[in-house]
């Protein structure tokens, strides 16, 4: 534990628990507000949750559970979209995240060593952005997707 800093105590997982990525914001809270930063709710002292002050909220459209992505008129931020947060209507407990209709980058296989490149550039772009923003990713291969209007302009599912 840091000089100064309270002690933290460990809850069971879930929204309202901080992560062990988030517990250093906690611990520097006061310090940064003495300097003049003020951080996010979450990172208080002391923190509720928001969603549990207010019963009809759902955690991942609060300020102080979801996690913010960085601009998309940045070029190199390669991450899906997120285009729409809907409450399911079948499952109170559940959101649907609506997406983009995206492809496997495997199929159709590359055609040219152009192609490849390019997608290999695009990943590798899309890895610095999500590192310089201090986002995590899981394993590559499986999540590689791709929008392949271009590719498929009668789409290859039916609508």
């Amino acid at each position: 534990m840091e000089p100064g800093a309270a002690p933290v105590q460990t809850r069971k997982s879930g929204p309202e628990t901080l992560t062990e990525d988030e517990l250093p914001w906690l611990a520097r809270y006061e310090f940064l507000k003495e300097h003049g930063y003020l951080l996010r709710p979450r990172y208080r002292p002391g923190w509720t949750p928001s969603w549990k002050t207010n019963p009809r909220a759902r955690p991942i459209l609060c300020e102080d559970w979801a996690v913010i992505m960085p601009r998309r008129d940045d070029p190199r931020n390669h991450v899906v979209p997120l285009l729409d947060i809907l409450e399911d209507n079948v499952d109170d407990e559940k959101l649907l995240l609506v997406l983009p209709l995206l492809r496997d980058i495997r199929r159709p296989p590359f055609e040219s060593i152009p192609e490849a490149l390019d997608m290999i550039q695009q990943t590798l772009e899309g890895l610095a952005f999500l590192h310089e923003n201090q986002f995590a990713h899981g394993v590559l291969t499986c999540s590689i997707l791709m929008d392949a209007r271009g590719m498929f302009p009668e789409m290859w599912h039916p609508r």
